[in-house]
């Protein structure tokens, strides 16, 4: 088998053999050919078989590909022998054949987050907890958490030290004894449940260890502490083990990976070779260095610099925009302007936030300059839930005959308007040929329980006040008061799924509010239908009925978190502002700093040959307008590797000879 396609630190980590082996895969370094060639290699050398061979990534679309990738180089048929597989897949398929010793059958169900929360909730209602509000959502994240930390209801770690984590520990267990009475496991039980499986019973161990002679794990900077234990149990009688990652772009502390499984790969194995590929095949050396710069700020982490294999490139824009309308209109006039100029395609750009709340002004300024776009790993803002339900409120304002929204939102949140109440006022609405609107008012309302007419009065309520509010103080104020004082929030806060899902729902929702800010600035003379129509709140319209048009050929809009494993020829980083990027949270503490920095750099080595990062002078929250300050991390970029804009500045004027 010829090597001669690679570099040599990558040939080093594809011949390596006889111990524990940490590829230090930089970005862009070639991680996934040196991984999938190692694999070839080791079939084609006879150093192992197929069925020898254990290879483990965190996404069956990469365990996907890397089979094919395998198969490409060894034959389709010997490709589909081996073991590909993500972490919670092979212990489930583990665990189908050999769970009973820990006292489940092999008919088991593995409950997904809906079956959890439900099971969580019956659990949750045995305990007495006096007038406290409590979300279920949070006891499933901060369970899920601990047992990712390798904890059990006797061992927990309390973070916070409130009324949820004075709870975890017994309802934990409740929970545990719940699901075993069921004979189900969670996703996080599929990795626990293995590692009690390895620790108390040798003989399953021992199978094991005779299987699977070699184990390569790809995005190893990604694992908790329970796939760590794993994996160090399988491979500590052989020591065949090869990890593949790069601690620089460890993004995910918040859903329990855990960065030390690399940094300390070597004091758990002291026999490992380091391999450290530092050549990137991706982006231009100014967009590299740069990126190397910030980086390095961070001081716990595996030394390396990465050095670019292309040229140079131009600099790194660094664009100063108004406010977020006018960032969002600059990124739209750049696309079309270097689409056309360099012959681009509308899949070639990636614009690039922190935080899902900020894609929908770009969402609402590319539906008006009809730029294709799609989200990725998130959904549409005007998709929303949350966003339909409020938008639904102000439709009716604008339109009391508009039924479908007037049906949608009369009970959200629960007003005690219930189902039969509803089909008494369609009923009514029917037979004496009015509005469903018209049934609401006293005198033409029929006869309905108590609680569905002071339903009905709250409702009628809100929507006086909220049309008050935009005679006298302007939409964004309305907006704000009818989310308050709606209960909306409260609701919301119930029904998430989790103390963080309730905050980026917040976020979302509150942003409508900046949404009629940002329309009552840039408007002589705004109404309430003019920001629906602006808002593209007023329509079903959603990119994702297109998605299939511009499926290949569309301007992807990602938070940071889904960007990691991407490139684009140009990238825009948007909002790199203190409070967004570092975001608020984590400005205050260190190891919080570090993983946002961390952020910061998977955004910039994303783009290939241009990398253009904007800020807003003035960004809207909660409808008020508020001055920003540039992110820390720009002070870290050397002034030499940066072009300073305003967003005035013609388009044209950023043209590079060179070819993108």
């Amino acid at each position: 088998m010829k090597l001669t396609g690679l570099n040599e630190e990558q040939r080093l980590a594809v011949e390596h053999r006889g111990s524990p082996l940490l590829v230090l895969a930089g970005a862009g370094s070639g991680k996934t050919r040196v991984i999938t060639t190692r694999i070839a290699h080791l079939l084609h050398t006879k150093d192992a078989k197929p069925s020898d061979i254990l290879a483990v990534t965190f996404t069956n679309r990469a365990a996907k590909e890397m089979k094919e990738r395998v198969g490409s180089l060894v034959g389709e048929k010997r490709g589909q022998e081996l073991s590909v597989s993500t972490f919670h897949s092979f212990c489930a398929t583990l665990l189908r054949k050999e769970i009973e010793p820990l006292g489940f059958t092999k008919r088991f169900t593995i409950y997904d987050a809906s079956d959890q929360r439900t099971l969580m909730g019956r659990v949750f209602h045995d305990f007495s907890h006096g007038a406290d509000k409590f979300d279920i959502g949070a006891f499933c994240y901060r369970i899920s958490l601990a047992k990712n930390r390798g904890e059990t209801p006797e061992t927990y770690q309390a973070e916070r030290h409130d009324k949820y984590d004075e709870r975890v520990p017994a309802i934990w267990e409740a929970y545990q004894e719940a699901l075993a009475a069921r004979d189900a496991l969670d996703f996080d039980d599929l990795l626990m449940k293995t590692l009690e499986l390895l620790d108390n019973h040798p003989e399953v161990l021992g199978k094991l260890r005779k299987k699977y002679r070699h184990i390569l794990i790809d995005e190893y900077q990604d694992t908790n502490l329970i796939q760590f234990r794993i994996a160090k149990s399988l491979a500590e009688e052989h020591r065949n083990l090869c990890v593949v990652g790069d601690d620089d772009q460890s993004i995910y502390a918040w859903r329990g990976a855990d960065v030390a499984n690399i940094l300390e790969f070597q004091r758990h194995f002291p026999d490992a070779r380091v391999i450290t590929l530092d050549r990137n095949y991706r982006s231009t050396g100014t967009i590299i260095k740069a990126s190397n710069e910030v980086i390095s700020r961070n001081t716990k982490r595996m030394v390396k610099v990465l050095r670019s294999q292309g040229g140079e490139g131009q600099p790194i824009d660094l664009v100063g925009t108004q406010d977020e309308v006018d960032e969002a209109n600059y990124v739209a006039d750049q696309i079309k302007e270097l689409r056309v100029h360099y012959n681009l395609e509308w899949s070639d750009f990636g614009v690039l936030y922190r935080s899902n709340v900020q894609s929908r002004t770009f969402e609402m300024i590319f539906r008006q300059r009809q730029i294709p776009y799609v989200v990725v790993g998130g959904m549409d803002y005007f998709a929303r839930k949350e966003i339909k339900d409020i938008a639904s409120y102000l439709r009716v304002l604008n339109n009391s005959k508009d039924e479908v929204s007037l049906r949608r939102v009369i009970n959200v949140p629960k007003r005690g308007i219930g189902d039969n109440s509803l089909m008494k006022l369609n009923e009514s609405a029917r037979i004496s040929g009015l509005p469903l609107y018209q049934m609401l008012n006293p005198k033409t309302r029929p006869t309905l329980p108590d609680a569905a007419h002071k339903g009905i009065e709250e409702f009628l309520e809100l929507l006086r006040k909220t049309r008050a509010r935009i005679r006298e103080q302007g939409i964004a104020p309305a907006v704000l008061g009818l989310i308050e004082e709606s209960g909306y929030l409260e609701e919301l806060e119930k029904t998430s799924a989790s103390p963080k899902a309730f905050e980026i729902k917040k976020e979302m929702v509150l942003d409508l509010a900046n949404a009629a800010a940002a329309y009552e600035r840039t408007e002589s003379s705004p109404s309430l239908l003019g920001f629906l129509q602006n808002a593209s709140l007023d329509t079903d319209y959603q990119s994702g009925k297109d998605e299939k048009r511009y499926s290949d050929n569309c301007v992807r809009l990602m938070t940071l978190h889904s960007a990691k494993g991407l490139e684009f020829p140009v990238v825009f980083l948007a909002g790199v502002e203190e409070g967004i990027l570092p975001h608020a949270r984590a400005a205050v503490l260190d190891n919080e700093v570090h993983e946002e920095r961390r952020l910061m750099y998977v955004g910039m080595t994303r783009a290939k040959k241009h990398l253009i990062i904007t800020t807003a002078a003035i960004r809207t929250q909660r409808g008020r307008s508020k001055a920003t300050r540039e992110s820390r991390f720009l002070d870290e970029i050397p002034e030499e590797f940066l072009r300073l804009l305003t967003s005035e500045q013609p388009v044209s004027t950023l043209f590079a000879a060179e070819t993108i």
